[in-house]
């Protein structure tokens, strides 16, 4: 059953054949504030347009992110914090890419703001910080169910370029670039592999694990990525930078691991560059 939002009530109510004295009472008695919430829906866009375009009028600073990944891949539990600067003087909503989250709550620096979705998600902006310049603090807790780049297979999970499936970015702003904090809670006994480096995990009594990444180079949205599983891993080194090699604990092992990964002619790039081996490939 499709859910009827406030905003979609009040526009069946407004453009039916009523009496406006009638359309009147019925709104005062609906709930506070619902004019002031319809001209906040109608400044994302007016009614019939299609909403902005994810990524413009505004840089995205910094992600923060708890995640907690069903296992079985169907379903994410989120709530990110995005940090952002608005470029666009008069800016009126913030727009980010698809529709495919169940939003609980929104809220802008502690106070809540309504949103719209159609095709992309965009939150309202309150007038008084859609000055060029400001930042500000967009609080979302959701629920996805991602339909691309998110993969499961021998009891692990991974993600891979669409990231803008289980969190809410701008995937073809490639442009803006942002720093990540990603806590990720998942069931006790398992890894993870995250964004930058590993921060610490939590660990409970009882229940899942917490694990925390942090990635302080700023990237695009599309780079972003997160791995879940029983793993394995492998370390090695290519001048002075530190490898890590992972893969499902049950399906090789540490020697294994290494067989996977081989090196290029250091006379025609340069210097050592390891790639992984896709030895069903090597017939193509």
């Amino acid at each position: 059953m499709k859910k009827v939002g406030k905003s979609t009530v009040l526009n069946r109510i407004v453009s039916s054949p009523v009496c406006p004295g009638i359309v009147a009472a019925m709104l005062a008695g609906y709930a506070p504030g619902i004019m002031e919430e319809r001209a906040a829906v109608s400044a994302i866009a007016p009614d019939n347009t299609p909403i902005p375009e994810p990524g413009n009028g505004y840089d995205i600073l910094h992600h923060t992110l708890e995640l907690r990944p069903a296992m079985d891949g169907s379903r994410i539990a989120g709530v990110q914090t995005i940090q952002l600067r608005i470029t666009r003087e008069g800016l009126t909503a913030a727009s980010f890419s698809g529709d495919g989250f169940a939003i609980d709550s929104a809220t802008i620096d502690g106070s809540t703001v309504p949103f719209r979705q159609e095709g992309n998600t965009a939150f309202a902006l309150p007038p008084a910080l859609s000055t060029a310049g400001t930042e500000l603090a967009l609080t979302v807790r959701y629920t996805a169910h991602p339909e691309r780049g998110y993969s499961t297979a021998g009891g692990m999970l991974w993600t891979e370029y669409f990231a803008c499936d289980w969190m809410l970015c701008a995937q073809n702003a490639f442009a803006d670039k942002a720093t990540m904090e990603l806590a990720l809670t998942v069931p006790a006994g398992l890894s993870t592999q995250g964004p930058g480096e590993l921060q610490g995990i939590v660990i409970q009594e009882t229940g899942p694990t917490r694990h925390n990444w942090r990635e302080p180079i700023p990237h695009a949205a599309y780079l972003y990525a997160f791995a879940v599983g029983d793993f394995v891993s492998a370390r090695d080194t290519a001048g002075q930078t530190q490898l890590l090699y992972t893969g499902n604990s049950g399906d090789t092992d540490e020697a294994e691991l290494r067989a996977l990964f081989g090196t290029t002619p250091s006379d025609k790039l340069g210097g050592r560059m390891v790639f992984a081996r896709c030895p069903p490939c090597d017939s193509i």
